[in-house]
């Protein structure tokens, strides 16, 4: 009875080192996923003209595997840019402007759509690669109204907006690793003389 015991309890042991082996590879597996993919904002510059700031960031856009795959089948992606501008030091924030890209597949040409919000005209891509290039390097306008002379900070952020999914993908998508496309805020300082 003895060495059953210990049979049981070892057999036990090892299916339990075996199931936590098999989940820290598959969360090492995923962690390694996510540094394949996402945005990421490397450069801002912007300048002010009278009431209106106009700014044009560089960034790297690359999405996920399945992001691609959802939008292969149907599915529209909308790119979000969040520009904000806040007063220094104290961060109240002062004006914004969200701009958004919308990507959709077209099956029959094998081309990418891309369109941006507030425009009447639409562009096509044979490539995604060729259409996240055009995203790149946006220009996005500020309406500040008149600035003091000062010191300002400049705010922005690319994400991808998942409450545009369609509503079986929105729940998911919040919590999939797969989906968390979102850049870090990249701030810089915007100098306003008299």
């Amino acid at each position: 009875d003895l060495t059953r015991a210990w049979k049981i309890w070892t057999g036990s042991i090892m299916r339990a080192l075996a199931s936590t082996l098999s989940l820290a590879m598959a969360l090492v597996g995923c962690a390694q996923k996510t540094d394949e993919f996402g945005f990421r904002i490397l450069e801002a510059q912007a300048n002010l003209n009278q009431a209106q700031i106009s700014a044009t960031l560089s960034q790297q856009l690359q999405l996920s595997e399945e992001a691609v795959t959802a939008l292969r089948h149907g599915i529209e992606l909308t790119l979000l840019i969040d520009l904000e501008l806040r007063s220094a030091p104290e961060g109240a924030l002062l004006a914004a402007q969200q701009d958004s890209f919308r990507i959709q597949y077209l099956p029959l040409s094998q081309h990418f759509r891309l369109e941006r919000s507030g425009t009447l005209r639409a562009f096509t891509y044979p490539r995604l690669r060729h259409a996240l290039s055009e995203i790149s390097n946006p220009k996005v306008t500020l309406n500040s109204g008149k600035l003091e002379p000062g010191t300002y900070q400049m705010r922005a952020r690319t994400r991808l907006d998942k409450s545009s999914l369609p509503t079986p993908m929105r729940l998911p998508a919040f919590f999939s690793a797969d989906w968390q496309h979102a850049s870090e805020w990249y701030s810089w300082p915007l100098k306003v003389t008299a």
